[in-house]
């Protein structure tokens, strides 16, 4: 946040912290819901809406009261980033219009769609008011659950630092959440800052060589690419879109089977209603989202093929978290930290700390969906929080929360799910030095 140290590449899996971890009970916020049990909203997977469960939390030790936070943030829900999905449906919805060979529904389907890509002119990629509102309510939320972090202590001011990438619905999601934070406590000083000096940390993504061969032609498609060839359901989408007859070569409407399901799926985050149900019954959408669940998990998770890249390269994040949460334990007055960035910077985080649903390393791809899912971990507004305490003694715990529940980490302790600072410290700072000097860069 204050360090952007430039983060050149890491190419292998820290896999004795990952693989290492110890044996605990089921964690507190779990996510691993039964395929048949998965619901038509989950289905939109990292389109999914935050959805906000209220649990109890568990009690810090005794004398213990929280302090600071650390946090980072998913921006909230958004339009259609591009236009790649809706063209090409569109071209195929297109040319059979032309031939007279849509039905009502397809030409329904059609009609929508024609408007829907007019409509979205100038909104690509933007947040939309429901992404503000999601925002909102976690930065409402934070200050209702720890009101002592942000209570002026001997008349200190309380400062936030607050940081995002350069693009504008991460801007946007900084925005509404510090807005809300200083509507709701005028006296706090926030500092916020936008732009590609942060890429290292927030959009590493981008910037890792390493990352960026293996998202281009890395081992991922093949095993991806034949997945979605056996798993795609076509019949109902011919069925109602297509008069019989009309020929759509198989990859074109198994892609174009994919495309319009991810369309459909991110509509709520527009505040847009359009049922497509008759489309694509609850069990051909569960298998669809298995399809992009399976994308996620190659490209930004802990998949063994991966070799530990698209996760090893959230390192100076992970750095970037000790860093600050070490300046404000040292320093009186640093209220919170905040960040706000991507999916592609919050799955590798949640998997390189080893939040348990997050960190699955799983060889069959058949089994993802049961083990890893994004909907569970990176819908949009997903966040991660490090929530400080101390005591009268100056002795400082954490609590990490991933979407505001509590987690547990590969992190020995006796409170769980508190942690003594120092244990915690010297887990992850020797996970980020050892990741350094893998690639000499240090």
């Amino acid at each position: 946040m204050k360090h952007t140290k430039k983060y050149l590449g890491i190419t292998f899996l820290f896999l004795c912290c990952l693989l290492g971890m110890p044996l605990f009970s089921q964690p507190l916020a779990q996510t691993d819901v039964p395929i048949e049990r998965i619901s038509r909203r989950q289905c939109s997977g990292t389109a999914m809406p935050y959805a906000y469960q209220q649990r109890k939390q568990s009690a810090p030790p005794a004398g213990y009261s929280p302090f600071y936070i650390n946090h980072l943030g998913r921006h909230g829900a958004r339009y259609l980033s591009s236009a790649s999905k809706i063209t090409p449906v569109l071209k195929i919805l297109h040319n059979a219009k032309q031939q007279n060979m849509l039905t009502e529904r397809g030409l329904e389907i059609d009609s929508f769609l024609t408007e829907l890509s007019v409509q979205s002119e100038n909104k690509w990629g933007k947040l939309t008011a429901l992404g503000k509102e999601e925002q909102r309510n976690i930065a409402r939320r934070m200050i209702t659950n720890y009101p002592a972090v942000f209570d002026p202590i001997q008349g200190d001011s309380m400062t936030i630092f607050s940081i995002s990438t350069s693009v504008h619905r991460c801007i946007e999601s900084m925005e509404s959440f510090t807005a809300e934070l200083k509507s709701l406590n005028p006296s706090l000083i926030i500092h916020s800052e936008s732009g590609t000096k942060f890429d290292s940390i927030l959009r590493f993504f981008d910037c890792n060589a390493a990352y960026l061969v293996y998202k281009e032609r890395g081992g991922w498609g093949k095993v991806y690419n034949p997945f979605v060839q056996q798993n795609t359901p076509v019949t109902q989408v011919q069925k109602a879109l297509f008069v019989p007859g009309f020929a759509v070569p198989d990859n074109s409407l198994i892609d174009f089977s994919n495309k319009l399901f991810q369309i459909y799926a991110i509509l709520p985050d527009m505040n847009i209603e359009f049922p497509m149900e008759d489309i694509f019954p609850i069990q051909d959408a569960r298998r669809l989202w298995e399809n992009s669940n399976l994308r996620q998990y190659l490209l930004k998770g802990p998949s063994t093929i991966g070799q530990g890249v698209p996760v090893d390269i959230a390192a100076p994040l992970l750095e970037d978290f000790l860093i600050t949460a070490k300046q404000a334990i040292e320093t009186d007055g640093i209220c919170a930290d905040i960040r706000f960035a991507h999916a592609e910077t919050l799955i590798p985080f949640a998997a390189l700390l080893g939040i348990p649903q997050a960190s699955a390393r799983i060889d069959n791809p058949q089994q993802v969906a049961t083990s890893w899912q994004d909907f569970g971990i990176a819908p949009m507004a997903a966040n991660i929080q490090w929530i400080f305490y101390r005591n009268a003694s100056n002795e400082t715990i954490v609590k990490v929360l991933l979407n505001e529940q509590e987690v547990f980490l590969p992190v020995t302790s006796d409170i769980q799910p508190y942690y003594r600072w120092d244990d915690l410290y010297t887990y992850y700072k020797r996970m980020v030095d050892a990741l350094y000097q893998k690639d000499k860069i240090r």
